[in-house]
């Protein structure tokens, strides 16, 4: 079993997916965030576990055994695409989302760099999974982001529940990325 995959290969899997969907009749549209966002769009990753999306959740059973299925075909586990994260999108950030696939029975956007930032500051995993941290840095360097406060400022607009604060954590990553730059 593979455990990390390259954006030609997220891509081969993608178009497996719009291919079996097309031809059940059926169509999916999400929203691709994290490391893949970041890997596929942004170019910013040489591989990844995985793809986070956000999509309706009636259409998890709807596509599960897809996904399963084109997993098994490409060696990867069976939830190389999935939703574990979705719930710290808001809305916005999703009807934001930025244009990034259009295939037979598959649509998928992307979240926006601003989105992208709000959503690595707030997790605090920085300092426990090294690609957050790179994340973090191209992310920083990509919006031309030169001191925390600039980015405190769009990750409380992006996630208007951290205007109540942040977790030391974040901040500390921050200065270090920043510090690296």
């Amino acid at each position: 079993m593979k455990t990390r995959f390259t954006p030609d290969e997220f891509m081969l899997m993608l178009t497996e997916l719009s291919a079996r969907l097309h031809k059940s009749g059926r169509f999916v549209e999400f929203v691709l965030f994290g490391g893949g966002a970041l890997s596929l769009y942004y170019g910013s990753r040489e591989q990844t576990k995985d793809l986070d999306v956000a999509f309706q959740a009636e259409l998890t059973d709807q596509i599960g055994e897809l996904v399963r299925t084109i997993g098994h075909q490409f060696h990867a586990d069976s939830d190389w695409l999935n939703r574990k994260g979705a719930f710290f999108l808001t809305q916005s950030m999703q009807d934001e989302a930025l244009d990034f696939l259009s295939l037979p029975g598959l649509r998928v956007k992307v979240l926006r760099p601003e989105a992208l930032l709000a959503l690595k500051i707030a997790s605090a995993r920085i300092f426990t999974d090294t690609p957050d941290l790179d994340d973090l840095r191209f992310l920083l360097h990509h919006l031309e982001i030169r001191d925390v406060d600039a980015a405190l400022a769009i990750a409380r607009e992006q996630l208007p529940e951290l205007r109540t604060g942040l977790q030391a954590a974040s901040v500390v990553a921050l200065e270090a990325a920043l510090r690296d730059e």
